[in-house]
């Protein structure tokens, strides 16, 4: 199956099963609220945006872009770059992210 076949699938299984947006960062967010170990609920808009970058960094951290350095006062994780994603083209950042979601999001659901 090609990689956006697999992400249509994703998408399509998260809309069904959490009634949420399921591009890019609906996928991001719901990875960062399960990182968290939360429970969804009503986010504020500060809220949404981080747990979209924890997604992002949770997902750059399976590809050994990023480790975890600790959290702040917060609990939210903090991040050590061990590479530079951000010189990265947006279009390889992207198909980076989607490829490892879907490598996340098949562990979770076996």
């Amino acid at each position: 199956m090609t990689i956006d076949k697999k992400w249509k699938t994703l998408c399509d299984r998260i809309k069904t099963e959490f009634n949420i947006d399921a591009d890019l960062n609906g996928v991001l967010f719901l990875i960062g609220i399960r990182e968290m170990g939360w429970m969804p609920r009503k986010f504020t808009k500060e809220e949404k945006q981080d747990l979209i970058d924890l997604g992002t960094f949770s997902l750059f951290e399976m590809k050994g872009y990023c480790t975890r350095s600790g959290n702040d006062r917060e609990g939210w994780p903090m991040w050590e770059i061990q590479s530079d994603v951000n010189a990265m083209p947006a279009e390889e950042k992207m198909e980076l992210l989607k490829t490892t979601a879907i490598e996340y999001m098949d562990d979770v659901w076996q």
